[in-house]
């Protein structure tokens, strides 16, 4: 089981999405039965929640706000697709995956979804940011959408042991 739920913060702040995503996973929780619970931080930062089976996942940027909730171990990353950087690409790729890049037709597509892929899996395996730029190669079953919002183009990336059978809402502005 994976649940997947956005909304919009009320502005684009690092503190206005931070005050989103608890009222996120609150709300979520609560669907899965989970009234009184108590979030928690690992020593790398990746949150969890104390003494329940369940696992979460928080990503936000430009005033979106993403939650997964899970059965299994979850990863989630949320990016802009922006310019193409060659420069990142080599740093951030394996050999293989960075020859797949350099023929992509729409490199900065290419770009960003195998950033946010790897952004998901070091939440994942709470590694955080030296894994992104370590180039080892990534393990997880991965989901990858696209998304336009306000007229731009968003990757969507989750990563995660249980991620077959998933839901995906919106949650109006809590």
């Amino acid at each position: 089981m994976l649940k997947i739920c956005y909304s919009v913060a009320a502005d684009t702040t690092r503190a206005a999405e931070r005050k989103t995503a608890g009222e996120l996973v609150e709300k979520m929780l609560e669907r899965e039965g989970l009234n009184d619970f108590l979030l928690a931080k690992t020593q790398k930062g990746k949150p969890y929640i104390v003494g329940s089976d369940l696992k979460i996942g928080i990503t936000h940027k430009n005033g979106y706000v993403f939650v997964a909730v899970s059965d299994g171990e979850v990863g989630i990353d949320f990016e802009k697709i922006a310019n193409n950087n060659p420069i990142v690409a080599k740093r951030i790729m394996p050999d293989d995956v960075h020859e797949k890049y350099l023929a992509a037709e729409n490199g900065a597509e290419y770009l960003y979804s195998v950033f946010s892929a790897r952004e998901a899996f070091s939440k994942l395996s709470g590694e955080g940011f030296p894994f992104l730029l370590s180039r080892k190669p990534i393990t997880c079953e991965m989901m990858q959408k696209t998304y336009r919002f306000d007229g731009e183009e968003y990757v969507l990336s989750v990563c995660g042991e249980k991620i077959t059978d998933f839901s995906f809402e919106k949650i109006e502005r809590l």
